[in-house]
């Protein structure tokens, strides 16, 4: 499944794709962690993208 921030380009098409109206960005940053509840509100996976600089 594919999750769209709104006014992304997305189509709300489940189970494929979802597009969530609460926010328009995901934002950005050097540390992104995504986490998956189910309904019982335990976490079933966490993916967690770090980016690191290095000098030249």
């Amino acid at each position: 499944m594919k999750i769209y921030a709104r006014d992304q380009g997305g189509i709300n098409n489940p189970p494929e794709s979802l597009v969530f109206e609460g926010e328009n960005t995901w934002g950005i940053g050097a540390n992104v962690v995504t986490s998956l509840y189910n309904k019982e509100g335990e976490e079933r996976a966490t993916h967690t993208q770090k980016t690191i600089q290095t000098g030249i």
